[in-house]
C-alpha cells in the first residue's frame, strides 16, 4: 500500500565494455558446450569430462567477472556508508517510535549524493522501512509518475521521480509529515526531537494533511501545464473555491556568453521561493546558482526541475544564474513564491472539516469510518477523500457493497458520502498471483514429464 513501493528493484551500474564482451563469449562457449553435451556422444568417460569443463570455465568466467565488479564499482569510504546507515536506521526507528502515526516521509539527500546535488538512491525507503513518494523502480505505476511530474518531481527515464527538494503544497497533499534535509527550507520547522546525523536535520512538515479527508474534490483541467498554477487548481479543487497558493514572481533577465541570471523582487511576508526553468543542454553539465547560497547541476541526468531558491524572510529580492551551454525555454521560465501563511490556513481548514473522519490504513488494509453528510459541515465538503494511489489490487467495499471508486486527480480515490454514514473497507490482493502460481506449478510440472524420460533412457543405456 505503500506510496510508490517498487514491485521489483533493479540496481544497475555501468560496467566497461571490455567485461560486456568478455561475458558475451563466455557466453556463447558454453552455448557450444552445452549442445554438444545435449548431444550425447557415446561414452560416460567423455560426457563427465565434457560436464567438468563446462563446470570449470563456469567458475572462471563468474570469478572473474567477479573481480571486474568489483575493481570497478567498490567503495573506498566503508566506514562513512557504515555510518550513514547506522545514523539513518536511528532517526528512522525512533522517530516511528514517537510518532506511530499514519505519514509519509521524503529526504532532500540520500547516502550517495554528487557535488552537484544529484542521485539515483531512490530506494532508501524500501531500504530504512518507511512509506515515502520516493522509489526507483523499473515497473512503477504510470499514475504516481505522471502525478509527481506535474508537481515537477520530474519523471526520470519512466523509472523514478527526482525528489530532492520540499514542494511544501504537493507534500502536504501526499500526506508528507517529516522531511529529513541538509538544509533548511522556509515553511518546515526543524522536529523537537532533535533527531540528525552528519549533515541531516529532521524537519516536521506543520501544513501536511491526513491521509484521509473530506474535501469538494471538483474536476481539475486537463491541459495546466504549469506545475504551480497546476497545484493553486489542485487545492481550489479541495476547497471548492479559487486558491491562489503561488504567486508570479516579477523578474528580469540578463544574459551574457553561456549565462543567465534571474533577478526577483521578493514580496514582504512569510514566503518560500521556487522556479523552473525549462532549459535543454547541449554539452557539459549547467549549474545553477540560487542565491549564493547553494548550487546545483540542473538539465541533466537525474537534475530537478523544480528548485527551492534559499531566502531570509527579510530579503527584498533574490538571484539565480544559470551557467553553462544551454537553450531556454523562454516561455516557461517559472519563478513564483508559496504564501506560507495562506497554505498555513487552508490546510487548517482541510483538516478541522475532517475532524469526523477515523481511519486505519496499514500495508494491505484500510478501513475508514467517516461521518454522513448531515448538513453539520459545509455543502463544499462533500466526499471523503484518499491520498493512496490507485491500484488494481485493491479491492473496495463502501457500505458493504463492492463499488468500483471514482478517481480524483487520476490517482487518489474519492468517495461520495452517505446521508449517515459511510464506512469503507479497502483490501489488497496481488495482481495475477494465482495465475501466477498456476503458470509456476504448470512449468515444474512439465519440466518434471520432460526430465523423466531422459533420466530412465539413460539408465537403461547404462544397464545395457
Amino acid at each position: 500500500m505503500r506510496l510508490f513501493l517498487p514491485r521489483c528493484i533493479f540496481l544497475m551500474r555501468e560496467q566497461p565494455d571490455s567485461a560486456v564482451w568478455q561475458t558475451e563469449g563466455a557466453l556463447l562457449a558454453f552455448c557450444c558446450l552445452l549442445f554438444g553435451l545435449l548431444r550425447s556422444v557415446p561414452g560416460s568417460g567423455k560426457q563427465k569430462m565434457l560436464a567438468g569443463l563446462v563446470v570449470l570455465l563456469s567458475m572462471v568466467d563468474l570469478g572473474y567477472q567477479a573481480s571486474c565488479f568489483v575493481e570497478h564499482s567498490h567503495v573506498e569510504h566503508g566506514s562513512e556508508v557504515s555510518a550513514y546507515v547506522r545514523g539513518q536506521s536511528d532517526v528512522i526507528h525512533r522517530l516511528q517510535e514517537e510518532d506511530p502515526g499514519t505519514y509519509r516521509i521524503t529526504q532532500t539527500a540520500t547516502r550517495n549524493m554528487g557535488p552537484g546535488r544529484r542521485s539515483a538512491n531512490y530506494d532508501e525507503p524500501l531500504a530504512y522501512g518507511y512509506w515515502s513518494i520516493t522509489h526507483y523502480s523499473s515497473t512503477v505505476d504510470d499514475r504516481q509518475l505522471a502525478f509527481l511530474d506535474r508537481v515537477r518531481y520530474r519523471n526520470e527515464a519512466d523509472t523514478m521521480d527526482i525528489v530532492n527538494t520540499s514542494i511544501l503544497p504537493a507534500d502536504a497533499l501526499l500526506g508528507v509529515k517529516y522531511v529529513l534535509s541538509d538544509y533548511a527550507v522556509n515553511g518546515l520547522k526543524e522536529a523537537d526531537s532533535g533527531a540528525a546525523f552528519g549533515k541531516k536535520r529532521l524537519y516536521e512538515n506543520p501544513y501536511v494533511l491526513p491521509m484521509a479527508f473530506y474535501a469538494a474534490a471538483k474536476e481539475l483541467p486537463e491541459d495546466l501545464l504549469n506545475p504551480f498554477e497546476y497545484q493553486n487548481a489542485l487545492y481550489s479543487s479541495l476547497l471548492g473555491r479559487e486558491i491562489k497558493l503561488f504567486l508570479s514572481l516579477a523578474v528580469q533577465k540578463t544574459a551574457e556568453d553561456q549565462s543567465r541570471r534571474y533577478q526577483l523582487a521578493l514580496p514582504e511576508g512569510n514566503y518560500a521561493v521556487y522556479g523552473n526553468v525549462q532549459a535543454f543542454n547541449s554539452s557539459g553539465i549547467p549549474i545553477l546558482d540560487l542565491n549564493g547560497k547553494q548550487e546545483i547541476e540542473y538539465s541533466c541526468w537525474l537534475a530537478p526541475l523544480v528548485f527551492y531558491i534559499p531566502t531570509e524572510r527579510d530579503d527584498q529580492e533574490a538571484y539565480v544564474t544559470l551557467t553553462g551551454d544551454v537553450a531556454v525555454d523562454e516561455k516557461n521560465e517559472q519563478f513564483y513564491v508559496l504564501d506560507l501563511d495562506l497554505l498555513g490556513e487552508v490546510t487548517q481548514e482541510l483538516r478541522d472539516r475532517s475532524g469526523m473522519v477515523d481511519a486505519d490504513i496499514r500495508n494491505g488494509h484500510i478501513f475508514i469510518r467517516a461521518a454522513g453528510d448531515s448538513g453539520d459541515r459545509e455543502k463544499t465538503s462533500s466526499r471523503l477523500l484518499l491520498t493512496v494511489p490507485y491500484d488494481s489490487g485493491w479491492s473496495v467495499v463502501c457500505n458493504g457493497e463492492a463499488v468500483e471508486p471514482e478517481l480524483w486527480a487520476n490517482m487518489f480515490y474519492s468517495f461520495p458520502l452517505a446521508s449517515d454514514e459511510t464506512v469503507i473497507e479497502m483490501t489488497y490482493h496481488v495482481p495475477f498471483l494465482k495465475e501466477g502460481l498456476l503458470l509456476s506449478a504448470a512449468g515444474l510440472l512439465i519440466l518434471c514429464i520432460l526430465s523423466a524420460p531422459g533420466s530412465l533412457l539413460g539408465f537403461r543405456k547404462r544397464a545395457v
